[in-house]
């Protein structure tokens, strides 16, 4: 159980380290080593081993989640926005389109 406590701890520091350089998939891969790591602690403890004498590691760990939940929230955002700029790309493409048909002719009258 330590062994896989301190791997996790690597992983999270080694993540909080370099945040704001990571990219989605970065953040995309970290939460399954995470999510592997804590399937494995889970299983490893199997109530046999109480999660008390870890607890101040614990919290270390999760005093960095903020900043890992801040950083995909930015993510999210950005890439919210730049589909959103797609979207409305399509829609400006779409009307003006729409405004001129290709099978309209135009007639020029004489006075």
């Amino acid at each position: 159980m330590d062994e896989l406590l301190k791997d996790l701890e690597e992983l999270t520091l080694e993540i909080a380290e370099k945040l704001q350089e990571l990219e989605f998939e970065d953040l995309l891969e970290f939460v399954d080593q995470r999510e592997e790591l804590l399937t494995q602690l889970r299983e490893a403890d199997n109530g046999q081993q109480p999660l008390a004498g870890y607890q101040d590691r614990i919290r270390r760990l999760l005093s960095h989640d903020d900043a890992i939940l801040a950083r995909m929230l930015e993510l999210k955002n950005e890439a919210s926005a730049g589909l959103a700029k797609i979207e409305q790309g399509k829609r400006q493409k779409n009307r003006y389109e729409s405004a001129y048909a290709a099978d309209s002719y135009f007639f020029d009258q004489r006075k």
